[in-house]
């Protein structure tokens, strides 16, 4: 009869959730190639609950095979002769190892032989699995498992370690928090489909009966976030539940480690307190590591290699070893990170030298302030690896730049400033681009006038102008900016103040006025610059030109523009060039001509990526179909054009994609709608002075054709309607996939649809799924793109929609598989 798991540790709960880990750490142990499997991670992550588990479930397998036919049998896994379990945690040596592990089985040794020979001899022919638990502080008697697996050869052992043995024969796996929603807003039905959450509900219904997580589940979704599903941190918090309320327990885990001490008596001291455990591994580093670990808290969201050697002073040995400890976890990318708890713990081991502790966030900020550096050029040209590098760094260099602004004089990091300010607004982050460059302004006004400040000003100003369209405040910062420009002498400065000033001009309609001061700028500038310069300058003359009325002579200038750009590889230029181009075409009835052209900048617009670019293109698009009586292939370009500007807060734009939405209904003999979605163009505080004429013209174009109470009716409408219920309520309806088209099919003109990239996501979804990937909830998304939650989780249902998946979690590993995040 085969023996059985013996003396398995009684466990207080009921195992939870580890589905997945457990699925994986079977198949390997199936595995006939491993022998030795290391179950690493750092302490409190579960390590010893999972090993236990795998210790039932080979035991009822067994148990189940005695009961199977033999042919069902032979395809189980044996252990025929027993799972026994080896909690090495007491011992304080490695010599006292054998006595474990006999102990464990049973075994008695006799005298007079040497007790390693004895236990091999037992051991030899022996079909079963040893679980050795908590090896780390044992890894002087490593040699101990290498005999083992040579001496026994059906042996198996599956091992705890917050350290790797470092054998040839070990397979490791890694053992990592418990799976968490990733957003706060999740609903409880869902929520409660992870296991972080439901081990927390089982702890915390122990001390509160009354516990509820629909109460109470935005705290407790952000508990587990904060703790990122690491088991014992989830025990010990909801042990807390008894003396204080969720929301306190937040703010205390926010604050450190102080509250992750466990108020229960009868726990193990090692599992006393979340600050006990993480000392443990710390008492196992040697100097050098202990030297570097702490170093490491300065950096947020993950570092490279040589940004760790930059700041810590870690050379690729120490990196590795801390790896090893599970203090540290490398991904496929060589990008480096560590716990949030375990960075908690190691910022206060080096707050206990403020020498050191200022001493590296200096070097962090030195590092990163050079990387900005660095970055300025590919910023100004919009490369794409550039913003993707930004990208990656941006809680770092978020981090490194408010250390700056407290601690140094910034008066002569102009480019750097730059450069994450148009980042910002590249990836129409204007919310946080506003508030990073009030904050920075505010930490100049302190010192004398410099150029980094008349930059910070027009960069402020800018977001302003983006974000909520206050164009007589951004005029003031312009004019603030100008002001400090002339002070210093920056006449670079200066003419890129005199561009913003003229768009501004041109959102309030004052088209003689921007033309005026367009031309200060080209005047200014000076001829030696590189000609490159001259493109930004000659578009917005040429578009006022445009404006103005003076179509030829903006169209002559706008392929002058187009050229510069085109000669100098300045890709936004030519995007910008070609989408004011394309207007003046269709102001001369060049309506084919405009069609190639925003095709042509659709595409390179989507390659760079520019988000801007890529709205206006797309408006373009579906102003030159409709004219060309293609309404189907105008409804699809408008509805993404609609999702793409209102995705990424450029609500200027979403109402020039509904002044074209209000012509095209009105073309297809939907008047009241169109009048509706005029009326909301020109009720919008954002609607610029073109628009407003636009829209004015339908309004009167339409009213002879509708009674006046329809009229009244659809204005009404029109006045009282949230933008985002029009948009929602267009690409619903009128711009839905499944709306019919009133004259041609969609499908009908495949050699339009052929020239176009393929791109399955807006790069607001795009960008909505990095900040998915990144853990945001939907109200921290929404705060950062100055959206509206409900937006956020109707861009969620697209994304889940086009990417046919139904989770966050298979919509963040769809798009990594589909390499949309790269």
């Amino acid at each position: 009869m085969p023996m059985i798991a013996r003396d398995l540790p009684t466990q207080p709960t009921s195992f939870i959730g580890r589905t997945q880990e457990l699925a994986e750490i079977v198949a390997l142990l199936d595995n006939p190639d491993c022998h030795l499997l290391t179950l690493v991670g750092p302490g409190g992550i579960g390590k010893t609950r999972l090993a236990l588990e795998i210790a039932s479930i080979m035991d009822q397998r067994q148990a189940n095979a005695d009961t199977e036919t033999e042919t069902d049998a032979d395809t189980l896994p044996a252990y025929s002769q027993g799972v026994y379990f080896v909690p090495l945690q007491p011992l304080n040596s490695p010599e006292f190892m054998l006595t474990a592990l006999a102990e464990a089985m049973g075994l008695q040794f006799y005298a007079g032989g040497d007790p390693r020979d004895q236990l091999y001899d037992y051991l030899c022919s022996k079909d079963l699995l040893l679980i050795l638990d908590n090896f780390e502080h044992l890894l002087e008697g490593v040699d101990l498992v290498t005999d083992l697996l040579i001496n026994a050869p059906q042996l198996k052992l599956l091992v705890t370690s917050r350290e790797t043995l470092n054998l040839q024969e070990e397979w490791l796996y890694q053992v990592k928090g418990m799976r968490y929603p990733e957003h706060e807003d999740t609903a409880v039905s869902d929520a409660e489909a992870y296991s972080a959450v439901r081990l927390f509900m089982q702890n915390a219904r122990r001390v509160r009966p009354d516990f509820s997580l629909s109460a109470e589940q935005r705290a407790v979704l952000r508990i587990c976030k904060l703790v990122e599903g690491m088991p014992l941190a989830l025990e010990i918090t909801a042990a807390w539940l008894r003396r204080l309320p969720t929301e306190e327990i937040v703010r205390q885990i926010e604050y450190g480690l102080d509250i992750l001490e466990n108020p229960v008596r009868n726990v193990p001291a090692r599992h006393r307190s979340i600050r006990a455990v993480f000392e443990h591994s710390w008492l196992l580093l040697d100097g050098a590591e202990c030297s570097v670990f702490p170093k490491l808290a300065v950096f947020r969201g993950g570092f490279r290699r040589e940004a760790a050697e930059r700041v810590a002073g870690a050379t690729l040995g120490i990196l590795s070893a801390l790896v090893d400890k599970s203090l540290l976890y490398v991904d496929a990318s060589g990008r480096y990170d560590l716990h949030e708890l375990l960075r908690q713990f190691a910022e206060e081991k080096l707050s206990e030298s403020p020498s050191d502790h200022r001493q590296a966030r200096e070097d962090h900020c030195d590092y990163y302030v050079e990387f900005l550096s660095r970055a300025y050029h590919g910023m100004k040209v919009h490369d794409s690896r550039t913003l993707d590098e930004i990208n990656i760094e941006l809680k770092n260099l978020r981090s490194a730049w408010h250390w700056a602004l407290e601690h140094r004089q910034m008066a002569e990091r102009t480019d750097e400033y730059m450069c994450l300010a148009l980042f910002y607004q590249f990836r129409c982050l204007f919310q946080e681009g506003y508030e990073f460059s009030a904050k920075t302004v505010e930490a100049l006004r302190r010192v004398p006038v410099s150029e980094a400040l008349g930059s910070s000003l027009m960069m402020q100003a800018w977001f302003v102008e983006l974000g909520s369209q206050q164009h007589n405040r951004s005029r003031v910062l312009y004019e603030e900016a100008l002001a400090a420009a002339e002070h210093t002498g920056d006449i670079f400065l200066v003419t890129a103040i005199y561009m913003r000033l003229s768009e501004v001009e041109v959102q309030l309609g004052n088209y003689e006025r921007a033309r005026e001061l367009v031309q200060r700028c080209i005047e200014l500038t000076d001829p030696q610059i590189p000609r490159w310069h001259f493109t930004y300058p000659l578009a917005q003359l040429a578009y006022t030109e445009y404006l103005l009325g003076n179509h030829t002579e903006a169209e002559l200038r706008l392929e002058e523009a187009v050229s510069v750009a085109q000669e100098s590889n300045i890709h936004v230029g030519v995007a910008d060039a070609r989408n004011y181009l394309g207007q003046v075409k269709l102001a001369l009835h060049a309506d084919r001509e405009a069609r190639q052209l925003f095709t042509d900048n659709l595409n390179l617009c989507r390659e760079i990526p520019y988000l801007k670019g890529t709205a206006l293109s797309l408006i373009g698009m579906a102003e030159a179909t409709y004219r060309l009586g293609e309404f189907g292939e105008s409804r699809q370009f408008l509805a993404e054009a609609l999702k793409t500007a209102f995705g990424t807060n450029q609500i200027p734009y979403v109402l020039d994609a509904l002044v074209v939405a209000s012509e095209l209904l009105a073309q297809s003999g939907t008047a009241e709608r169109a009048l509706e979605i005029a009326a909301v163009v020109l009720d919008h505080a954002a609607a610029t002075f073109l628009n407003r004429q636009r829209a004015e013209h339908l309004r009167a174009q339409l009213e002879p054709k509708l009674s006046a109470e329809m009229i009244a009716s659809a204005v009404e409408r029109g006045r009282s309607s949230q933008i985002e219920r029009v948009v929602r309520g267009l690409l619903e309806a009128e711009f839905s996939a499944q709306s019919p088209s009133p004259q041609l099919a969609v499908d009908t003109t495949p050699h339009l649809s052929a020239t176009i990239t393929p791109h399955p996501l807006s790069e607001r979804e795009v960008e909505i799924l990095r900040l998915l990937s990144d853990g945001l909830s939907n109200r921290e998304i929404a705060e950062q793109l100055f959206l509206a939650t409900g937006t956020v989780k109707w861009y969620l249902g697209e994304i889940y929609s086009k990417l046919h998946v139904n989770s966050r979690t298979q919509a963040i590993a769809r798009a990594r598989d589909a390499r949309l995040l790269n």
